[in-house]
């Protein structure tokens, strides 16, 4: 109990004054015990948001980390099955017979015979055998470009060594279509034939 001073006792006694004492003692620890809880409290409510703060942080980083797994999974299994479809497709090419051999052969000599004529430029001192030689490579190189026994003969449809296209629903279409070009291709088949000799594959 505090001592309060009145009009009939101005100081306290003895007892009173110990009783005093006591008293702001003991208030001036209730108030820091109370003072350190409301530290605790203003703590332990932080550090909940932060562990909150931490805890979706890391969902968020998880998440992440396991959608960016998935990208790269399916960009490796595109990659794969694109790869897989382009040897495919060099395979077939490859193995379609009768038509690439000559025919790279053909275009060979020809390029080597305008490589050598390129060569030959170096040797010449004079515009005019310059421009003779230049003239004589624009009509090699149209002659690669055209093909005259078109020209000169009926063109026969020949027969493809390909599967059929059936079905889109068990046939892959890139791969036939690329097959089609191919020995459309290696078979000389005109421009204007095209639209016949897909007519032909597809009945």
């Amino acid at each position: 109990m505090i001592f309060v001073p009145t009009e009939a006792q101005a100081d306290p006694t003895l007892a009173e004054a110990e009783r005093s004492n006591l008293a702001n003692l003991l208030l001036g620890m209730m108030r820091g015990i109370m003072w350190n809880n409301t530290l605790l409290q203003s703590h332990q409510r932080t550090d909940a948001t932060q562990r909150q703060t931490y805890k979706n942080d890391m969902t968020t980083l998880t998440t992440a980390i396991r959608t960016e797994a998935m990208q790269q999974q399916q960009q490796h299994q595109l990659l794969n099955s694109t790869i897989i479809r382009v040897n495919s497709i060099e395979a077939s090419a490859s193995a379609a017979p009768g038509c690439t051999t000559d025919v790279t052969k053909q275009l060979n000599e020809r390029i080597d015979h305008v490589v050598t004529i390129i060569g030959d430029i170096s040797t010449f001192n004079g515009p005019d055998s310059i421009s003779s030689t230049v003239a004589a490579i624009k009509t090699d190189i149209t002659k690669i470009q055209t093909r005259p026994e078109a020209a000169t003969k009926t063109f026969k449809m020949p027969n493809f060594d390909i599967s059929k296209f059936d079905d889109y629903n068990k046939s892959d279409a890139l791969s036939c279509w690329q097959r089609f070009l191919t020995e459309a291709s290696c078979r000389m088949v005109p421009a204007d034939d095209m639209l016949k000799a897909v007519y032909l594959q597809l009945i």
